[in-house]
């Protein structure tokens, strides 16, 4: 749908509109009718756009209306002006809605009725106002591009602007222009500042064409926002991930070590044993020797404590290897999130923890992750068939 040689409808340039004027004017006030009451009382204008457009069931970008203001304003608008400002934006736009939409099913049948009625209200309450036929009253004057006084830092600062501008070949007289303007400034990867928005805006003097400039500063820096804090939340994240792993890793060559060494124990624990139980027939033949059953005793006491301490420490790294195990399984946990199951590469870094730890997974415990973790069919049959390869490994082993 094309609008003036423009790519946005008439219901789009609308709801724009609304967006420019809650920017610009969003701590201003309007009055407002409530439902049932006959007198207006006055309402913050941004306040007042957010409630209309969540009683029309619209998306509005609200966020986006805290973004910075290209255009120049009016500094004495009454609160009588502003409101009749606000409610012809408001009719302009339920008019492009209705004219751009048609109606598929009861539902969409039930918004336009509902959207034509409140469009007829507005129309009946701009009329109570004196303001509401006077043509000369708009929300943004049409002056120069660079309205109001501005320091010299400024000009130079355009000035700067204008010359990169035309040393990169950039026309903005057309609206192809304008976009390839913005493809080629995105490929520099600068956030469009203010000084350089007045820039680009100085290159036409098409009133229309200026304001889709607006249009396309505000997207591109909105974009260019939301990529630079998607890079830094994915280096945050590799960080993290690199930290945890170096962990994860330095626990298990110790686990594995601690390993070796009992089992290294329980060989020596068993030959002292055997030398106890010949000692013993030995002292049993001595009848003028130590008794056998305090002999017993003594040796049955230094055993057993050394071997409790042996057992306390084993029941350590039992619960280092229990609290991993539950970490792994449970989707809100840190250690959860380092992998993502939907990718075949993750799938065999955590099945790994498993098979380091000899513990094969039920289908309980398959089926629990596939429901929380994975979101892909074809990755979650993958998954599965990589956790009964490991499980019959882990059985093979044993």
């Amino acid at each position: 749908m094309k609008y003036n040689k423009i790519d946005r409808c008439r219901f789009s340039k609308g709801r724009r509109h609304l967006l420019e004027l809650t920017k610009a004017y969003g701590l201003k006030h309007v009055e407002v009718l409530k439902n049932g009451e006959t007198t207006p009382v006055n309402v913050l204008l941004r306040t007042y756009v957010f409630q209309e457009f969540k009683k029309l069931r619209i998306p509005f970008d609200d966020f986006l209306t805290r973004k910075e203001n290209w255009k120049p304003r009016h500094q004495n608008l009454s609160v009588k002006q502003m409101t009749v400002i606000m409610i012809r934006a408001f009719i302009d736009m339920k008019k492009g809605y209705i004219e751009d939409y048609t109606p598929e099913c009861d539902e969409d049948e039930e918004r336009i009725s509902f959207i034509k009625k409140s469009m007829k209200s507005d129309m009946k309450y701009l009329k109570t106002f004196s303001e509401y036929d006077n043509d000369e009253l708009t929300a943004f004057p049409e002056t120069e591009c660079f309205a109001g006084a501005m320091t010299d830092e400024r000009k130079e600062e355009i000035d700067n602007c204008k010359k990169w501008l035309r040393a990169m070949n950039i026309s903005a007289v057309t609206v192809n222009g304008i976009n390839e303007a913005f493809w080629t400034i995105s490929q520099t990867g600068i956030f469009i500042t203010h000084s350089m928005r007045d820039a680009l805006v100085s290159l036409t003097d098409n009133q229309e064409l200026r304001d889709y400039i607006d249009y396309c500063c505000d997207k591109y820096n909105w974009k260019q926002s939301s990529m630079d804090e998607l890079m830094q939340n994915n280096q945050i994240k590799n960080l993290k991930k690199t930290y945890i792993g170096e962990r994860l890793e330095k626990k298990k060559e110790e686990l594995n070590s601690f390993m070796l060494k009992y089992t290294e124990n329980t060989r020596k624990l068993k030959e002292k044993n055997l030398k106890i139980a010949a000692l013993q027939k030995e002292l049993a033949k001595n009848k003028r020797g130590i008794p056998v059953r305090n002999l017993k005793k003594e040796i049955t006491k230094t055993v057993k404590a050394k071997y409790e301490k042996k057992l306390k420490d084993h029941n350590r790294y039992k619960g280092v290897l229990k609290f991993l195990r539950t970490g792994l399984l449970s989707p809100g946990s840190k250690m959860n999130q380092l992998y993502d199951l939907n990718k075949e590469d993750d799938m065999i870094l955590f099945l790994r923890w498993f098979e380091h730890m000899g513990k094969t997974l039920p289908k309980s415990k398959i089926s629990y992750v596939v429901r929380n973790c994975i979101e892909d069919e074809a990755a979650a049959e993958r998954f599965c068939e990589l956790v009964n390869e490991m499980n019959e490994r882990i059985t093979e082993k044993s």
